[in-house]
């Protein structure tokens, strides 16, 4: 008898034990389509929604998202998760994602997440819910929290493209190749695409209208590419894609009513440079960040330059995109420097300068990035791999965003550009100084600092000044307010005569000042500057 109390007294407890050691916290969730499906935008039977949260690593684990399935009665979808006691009192933060939405905050065709919500309905942007113990029931929302039928209007949209540029240039034969317009909500997608039609009435310029279902305010992207089937001739650029505003698609924001887009040109290029314009690139890497680590970079080996490959003629670009293996790039000569040479100014002071040469009939546009090496040991293929490369480009881990940069056309002068900041890609790269200066007599007797010419001028003229010994040298433009706008020469100089290129093309017309500052010698003169 005592055995068999015994054995009695630990079966109760076990059944005691269980239910506590499993208590079950089912929440179900609960989401309204009834929207979605009378706008157009999802459809009763064939298209999907599901519950995404942190508690299912937001639907990224093996056998999530959380699917929902419909009552018979309404297009209310519901779904139920069982949360562990640990969570219990815990806040779960969670959206619903549909198969197929193009409403607010949705990817449209193909699956899109609800908007961001605003507190205190939202934490993060999400959706939550404040877990308590045992069976719980979510009240029903409307997916995006939209409950108003939208009536999404149909657009049309003309898409305008200069290629004269192109033509110029020699990779564009209107009478051979073809124009296509890619994108968002036009037919043809992301590629085919649809095929744009030249202007009879202005050849060169050619256009495209198409029909696009969206919502006002939602952001669209698009770009051009060409197609040929000629085998001669100067190859397409970039296999034909136009790279865009910064690298990237070109964007524009539908009204729900007609629009007519501004035209652009093929790959940014609004003319083909008549001369050979000399330009200096900087990058301050100071505290330079990897983007795909988000740290600081552990040392800098060297820093490189790569960029567009717009000159006609060049045996080798002077700036060409780095695609491959990294040290590549000493073999198409865009190491920068930091040692005050080719033209770095100060020597150690992490601005990394280079002087690029943009051959006449070259583009007028570059876009260009960074890229700085740090492990230059490596053998590593695949520059995306973080433990073992040798170079990172500059903004983000797989992006292609770049700076972008018109070249004036100069007549053969130095510009010296803006010093970008390793990482900051829409950081308005301008013309810094203007540096072009060369001898051109021999040893004159006295200072002198003569009349620029021609005068008025648009947007080039020549400064011509005489020192008789040698010694430092300031040649320096102002504004009528008295402020320096650019720099012809700062440094010591040889005794000659010399003339100094100043381009006002980047700036207002009007009157002007230059000087001259050699030894005691002290000129001021007035230019003119008429556009």
């Amino acid at each position: 008898m005592r055995k068999l109390s015994y054995f009695v007294i630990i079966i109760i407890g076990v059944m005691i034990v269980t239910p506590i050691a499993n208590a079950q916290n089912q929440v179900t969730f609960q989401v309204n389509m009834a929207v979605q499906h009378l706008s157009g935008i999802f459809g009763i039977g064939t298209d999907s929604v599901a519950v995404r949260g942190g508690f299912n690593n937001w639907g990224n684990s093996p056998g999530s998202p959380l699917w929902m399935k419909k009552n018979s009665s309404d297009t209310i979808y519901t779904a139920v998760w069982t949360f562990p006691d640990s969570l219990v009192g815990d806040t779960i933060e969670y959206k619903f994602f549909s198969s197929n939405v193009s409403a607010s905050g949705g990817a449209g065709g193909g699956g899109g997440w609800e908007g961001d919500f605003a507190p205190p309905e939202g934490i993060a942007g999400h959706r939550w819910y404040k877990l308590t113990a045992g069976s719980q029931v979510i009240p029903t929302v409307f997916f995006d929290d939209v409950s108003v039928v939208m009536v999404v209007p149909t657009q049309t949209i003309t898409f305008l493209c200069d290629m004269t540029v192109a033509a110029q240039m020699g990779y564009f034969y209107p009478d051979i190749d073809k124009v296509w317009v890619w994108g968002d909500g036009i037919p043809g997608g992301w590629g085919p695409g649809s095929q744009m039609i030249q202007n009879p009435l202005n050849p060169g310029h050619y256009l495209l209208s198409v029909s696009i279902v969206q919502n006002p305010g939602t952001v669209l992207g698009y770009t051009f590419h060409i197609t040929t089937n000629r085998t001669t001739g100067r190859p397409l650029p970039y296999g034909g894609y136009d790279q865009g505003w910064h690298n990237n698609n070109y964007l524009y924001t539908t009204t729900g009513s007609d629009q007519v887009l501004s035209e652009i040109f093929y790959n940014g290029s609004s003319a083909v440079l008549t001369h050979d314009v000399t330009v200096i690139f900087s990058v301050n890497v100071k505290g330079a960040i990897n983007a795909r680590t988000g740290n600081p970079f552990p040392k800098v080996d060297s820093v490189y330059i790569s960029g567009s490959d717009g000159n006609i003629g060049a045996t080798v670009p002077e700036i060409a995109w780095i695609n491959s293996a990294p040290w590549r790039a000493s073999d198409i000569n865009c190491k920068m420097y930091d040692n005050g040479t080719h033209g770095d100014l100060v020597a150690g002071d992490s601005i990394y300068s280079l002087k690029v040469k943009f051959l006449a009939g070259s583009g007028n546009n570059e876009k260009f990035m960074y890229n700085i090496m740090y492990n230059v040991g490596a053998t590593s293929g695949d520059y995306y791999d973080i433990t073992n490369v040798d170079q990172n480009e500059q903004n983000t881990v797989y992006s292609a965003n770049c700076h972008e940069f018109v070249i004036p056309d100069s007549g053969g002068v130095v510009l010296r550009l803006t010093t970008n900041k390793f990482g900051d890609y829409l950081d308005n790269t301008t013309v810094a100084q203007i540096t072009g200066v060369e001898k051109v007599l021999g040893t004159p007797t006295v200072f002198s600092l003569d009349q620029n010419y021609p005068n008025p001028f648009n947007p080039s003229t020549t400064i011509r000044y005489s020192i008789p010994q040698n010694g430092s040298v300031t040649l320096k433009v102002y504004n009528v307010l008295g402020e320096e706008v650019a720099t012809l020469y700062d440094a010591t100089q040889k005794a000659g005569v010399y003339e100094a290129q100043f381009n006002g093309a980047n700036f207002a017309s009007g009157v002007y000042f230059y000087s001259l500052h050699a030894g005691n010698y002290y000129s001021v003169k007035k230019l003119l500057l008429l556009k």
